[in-house]
């Protein structure tokens, strides 16, 4: 467990060690970092420091009446670093793509770069005591740490013009647009059987190896 804003202890799942870090940012719903079960393993194996948390009033993390997602988010990203990671890329993925975007801009986040999976929800308001207003279009043009983002063609979850519009405002960043079929979120790494590593996977690791 670490402890995130307030009183709010959050879940954590990891594996493996080391310099490079990464934190993986689920989605809505209620199963939390369960939605990272199958990646958590591969990322260890591929020489990450990686880290899954379910966010507050999700899963086995506690709740508040005060919900801050963003403080939550970046008391993991101040916690790897604590055990070691020098540089850490913060993997936000469907509704959870936003966060990471967000958090990136805050003074001295510790977030080195950020990958957004079929982000969602990019004009909504995290709409939470520490950040009322802001959207991922919003702090778009403040973010300096370098950005991946990624969906595929038919991906309903946000348009192509709009991700193309994030990633214009989002200086140095790259857009990946996959093939229709891809898949949403955490899909994207994986084949149309769901079992082997899509071609896409290794654009996705040599990014979060080279921050």
């Amino acid at each position: 467990m670490v402890k995130g804003s307030g009183d709010v202890q959050l879940y954590e799942v990891g594996a493996g060690s080391g310099r490079l870090g990464v934190v993986l940012v689920h989605g809505s719903g209620s199963r939390g970092v369960c939605n990272w079960a199958g990646e958590i393993g591969w990322l260890a194996k591929a020489g990450l420091n990686v880290v899954g948390y379910d966010q507050s009033c999700v899963g086995a993390s506690t709740c508040a009446n005060d919900v801050r997602p963003v403080d939550d988010l970046l008391a993991v990203v101040a916690d790897l670093r604590r055990r070691g990671a020098t540089e850490v890329v913060v993997v936000g993925a469907s509704a959870g793509g936003s966060l990471p975007l967000v958090a990136a801009v805050r003074p001295n986040s510790g977030i080195s770069a950020v990958v957004a999976l079929s982000p969602a929800d990019l004009a909504t308001p995290i709409g939470t005591a520490d950040a009322p207003d802001d959207t991922a279009m919003s702090v778009a043009r403040s973010i300096r740490q370098p950005v991946l983002y990624v969906l595929a063609e038919d991906d309903s979850a946000s348009s192509v013009a709009e991700v193309k519009s994030l990633s214009a405002a989002t200086k140095g960043a790259r857009l990946v647009l996959l093939p229709a079929g891809s898949g949403h979120a955490q899909a994207v790494l994986y084949d149309n059987t769901g079992q082997k590593p899509s071609a896409f996977r290794q654009t996705f690791l040599t990014f979060l190896r080279t921050p």
